[in-house]
C-alpha cells in the first residue's frame, strides 16, 4: 500500500494505493497518529485505489475513528473501491463508518 497525503487548510485526506494488509496497516496507524494535530477537523480516507482491506486495516480504521470523535474530528471513508466496499458491508463496518 502506498500513502499520499494531501492538505487543504482543515482537512486532511490521505490516498491508500494498494492492499491494506497487516504490514501496511502499521504504515496507515502512524500517519494517523501524525494526524492527530489540533489544526485539523476532518481526516479523510480515500480507498478508490485500495485493492483489499483485511482485518488490521478494519482495525485501523475503527481505532482512527474512535480517536477523532475523541477530539471532535471526523473521520471520513472517500470512494472505497468495490472490493473494499464488499468487504466493510460484509462484516458490518459499512454502518459503523462515514463513507462517502
Amino acid at each position: 500500500m502506498k500513502l499520499q497525503r494531501s492538505d487543504d487548510g482543515s482537512i486532511v485526506t490521505v490516498l491508500l494505493t494498494g492492499d491494506m494488509d497487516n504490514e501496511r496497516s502499521v504504515e496507515l496507524e502512524k500517519t494517523l497518529i501524525e494526524e492527530q494535530s489540533d489544526n485539523i477537523s476532518e481526516l479523510v480516507f480515500d480507498m478508490s485505489e485500495t485493492r483489499s482491506i483485511g482485518p488490521a486495516g478494519l482495525r485501523v480504521l475503527l481505532t482512527a475513528q474512535k480517536l477523532l470523535r475523541e477530539h471532535d474530528k471526523d473521520l471520513v471513508i472517500k470512494n472505497p473501491s468495490d472490493n473494499v466496499m464488499s468487504t466493510l458491508k460484509v462484516t458490518g463496518f459499512a454502518k459503523l463508518l462515514n463513507i462517502a
